[in-house]
């Protein structure tokens, strides 16, 4: 499951790269990735329904990217 916290996805980090194929190693290299929104975890009351799909959909680009 994708919710262990070993390395953090920074997808701001990732939009401000000029070459959109590179990511940085610590993403390259990582065996899970926690993803969550700024209000909290997937499972939080304060979460909005589009927040909550927006979590499903970075795991799910994630888990199906292959790396």
């Amino acid at each position: 499951m994708l919710r262990s916290a070993a390395a953090v996805l920074s997808i701001p980090a990732l939009a401000q790269k000029k070459n959109k194929d590179q990511v940085p190693e610590a993403v390259l290299h990582a065996k899970y990735v926690y993803v969550e929104a700024y209000d909290g975890p997937e499972w939080s009351l304060r979460l909005t329904c589009e927040d909550r799909k927006a979590i499903a959909d970075v795991e799910n680009a994630v888990r199906s990217w292959g790396r």
